[in-house]
C-alpha cells in the first residue's frame, strides 16, 4: 500500500524562506526545485512525528524501498513519480536520497543527540544532501560546489534545530548534543520544561557561534564565478543569518518563543541578493 499524502500539492508555503528564495530562479528551475520539495516534505513530515507514532517505522521502510524503485524507474508515490524525469535529465544521485531517508531513520531512534558527530551526520542528510540535489537541478557543478553545499547545509539545518528547540522538546526530543549540554550544565529537563536561564543561554550562544563558523566556511568555499549560480542558496543563507541576528538580539530566549522574519523582510532580502549578485556577475 502506498502511504500517500492527502490530495494536495506539496508546494512551498507562501511566505516561507524557501518560497522567496525560488524567486531568484527561472520558472523552469523553480518547477524542478518545487518537485524536489514535494519529496522532501513527505520525508520531513515523517521525521517530525513522534517515534511512538503507530506505523512510523513501516513508513520509513517503505520510503527506503521507494527510493530504490525511483532509480529502477518503478516509483509508486506521486512525489517520486514526479521526480522520475528529473533523475534522467539531471543525473540525480541515489546516494543523496538515501542519505535523506537515513537521517530521518536516525532521528526516530534518538531521544537526545549523543554528540556533535552524530548530529552533523543527521544535518548532512537533511541539510547538505538536499542542497546538493538542488544544485544539480539548477545546473550547477555539484563537484565544484561540494564544499559550499556541505557547509551551507550544516548551517541551515543546525539553525533550524536551534530555532525549534522548544517545539522539539514538546514532542519529547532534543537534537542538541548531550555532551555539549552537560558541558554547559544544561539538564534535559531544562529544555523539556522550557526553562530560560544563564546555562541555557550560554549553550544556545555557543551553538550560534558554531553556526557562524559553518556559514563562513560555506562562503569561503564558494568560487567567485559561481556566486550568481548559487543565488538561491545565498538568499536562503542571508535570510537564515538575519534570523540568527534576531535570536541573538532577543537574548537566546529560544525556550520561550520562536523567532521568524516577516514576509516583507524576506522579500527585501531576496531582492537585495538578486541585485547584488547580478552586479557581481557583470563585474566578473
Amino acid at each position: 500500500m502506498t502511504p500517500q499524502s492527502p490530495n494536495r500539492a506539496r508546494v512551498p508555503r507562501r511566505g516561507s524562506s524557501f518560497y522567496y528564495s525560488l524567486l531568484t530562479l527561472t520558472m523552469e528551475q523553480r518547477e524542478a526545485l518545487t518537485t524536489l520539495y514535494g519529496f522532501l516534505r513527505e520525508i520531513v513530515d515523517i521525521g517530525e512525528a513522534r517515534p511512538d507514532t503507530p506505523g512510523i517505522q513501516a513508513k520509513l521502510e517503505w520510503w527506503r524501498e521507494e527510493v530504490e524503485r525511483l532509480f529502477a524507474r518503478r516509483a509508486q508515490h506521486p512525489s517520486t513519480r514526479a521526480l522520475s524525469p528529473l533523475v534522467d535529465a539531471f543525473g540525480l544521485q541515489a546516494g543523496d536520497f538515501r542519505e535523506i531517508i537515513e537521517a530521518v531513520v536516525t532521528a526516530q531512534h534518538v531521544r537526545i543527540m549523543p554528540s556533535f558527530p552524530v548530529l552533523a551526520q543527521y544535518c548532512q542528510g537533511l541539510g547538505s544532501a538536499p542542497l546538493r540535489l538542488g544544485a544539480t537541478l539548477v545546473g550547477r557543478d555539484r563537484g565544484r560546489d561540494r564544499g559550499f553545499t556541505d557547509a551551507m547545509g550544516l548551517f541551515l539545518q543546525l539553525l533550524r534545530i536551534l530555532r525549534r528547540v522548544r517545539q522539539d522538546a514538546s514532542r519529547g526530543r532534543i537534537f542538541l548534543p548531550q555532551d555539549e549540554m552537560q558541558r554547559f550544565g544544561v539538564a534535559p529537563e531544562d529544555l523539556f520544561q522550557g526553562r530560560t536561564n544563564e546555562t541555557t543561554r550560554a549553550l544556545f550562544r555557543w551553538q550560534a557561534e558554531r553556526l557562524r563558523t559553518f556559514q563562513g566556511q560555506a562562503f569561503a568555499a564558494l568560487p567567485a564565478a559561481d556566486r550568481y549560480r548559487q543565488r538561491q542558496a545565498i538568499a536562503l543563507a542571508e535570510m537564515a543569518s538575519a534570523v540568527l541576528d534576531e535570536i541573538e538580539a532577543d537574548g537566546f530566549r529560544l525556550t520561550k518563543q520562536h523567532i521568524t522574519l516577516t514576509p516583507l523582510r524576506k522579500l527585501w532580502i531576496t531582492g537585495r541578493v538578486m541585485r547584488r549578485e547580478r552586479r557581481y556577475q557583470r563585474r566578473h
